[in-house]
């Protein structure tokens, strides 16, 4: 059986810790493909994205040029257009690719917030959580389904977040060793999170 673990997320920009996740999940799941999927329009983000859907694909791109084809972007939440649900993405992707077991990836964060997720206890049903467990940090979710499967995935932690990259951009701070240097190259390029 294939085993396709999912990346969803806004990427705004792209990092070294979405990266580094994904290959802590490759090895730790025996992983066949990673599918990255950049949210069109998060559900439960409160601000919208600060750079364009074709600015985040295009940083993605370049983030994973050097990653083989392990790693796959799929752009499907853009095809589909307005509010991006998990729900939805499995369900295509289990049209497309019958009889692999897939596998969303999520940090500890998320899977406090999981329970508010679009139809969990169906999405539950299809897919397994991979959540990244960094540290000491608790693994619960009392309000998650029963039927959830989750598998951890240990990480070792990395003090990073495109919030904290998108803030020191703005201060003009373009020393990050925490974003690949070809996508800094292209936020510069086109002035973006000024």
């Amino acid at each position: 059986m294939v085993k396709i673990g999912i990346m969803g997320g806004s990427f705004d920009p792209p990092h070294k810790a979405h990266l580094e996740i994904a290959n802590a999940a490759c090895e730790s799941l025996s992983l066949d493909e990673i599918f990255f999927i950049p949210a069109f329009s998060a559900p439960l983000k409160p601000n919208p994205h600060s750079a364009s859907f074709g600015d985040r694909l295009e940083m993605l791109k370049i983030a994973l040029g050097n990653f083989g084809k392990k790693f796959r972007i799929l752009e499907i939440e853009r095809e589909r257009g307005g509010v991006s649900y998990s729900i939805d993405t499995v369900k295509f992707l289990r049209k497309k690719i019958k009889g692999a077991r897939f596998f969303w990836i999520i940090g500890t964060d998320q899977l406090l917030s999981l329970h508010k997720w679009r139809n969990i206890e169906e999405l539950a049903n299809l897919v397994s959580f991979a959540v990244v467990k960094r540290g000491a940090e608790k693994m619960e979710n009392p309000n998650l389904p029963e039927c959830a499967k989750i598998e951890v995935v240990s990480f070792e932690p990395m003090e990073i977040s495109s919030t904290c990259i998108r803030e020191k951009l703005k201060n003009g701070n373009f020393e990050n060793d925490f974003v690949d240097e070809n996508v800094l190259n292209y936020i510069k390029e086109k002035k973006l999170y000024i």
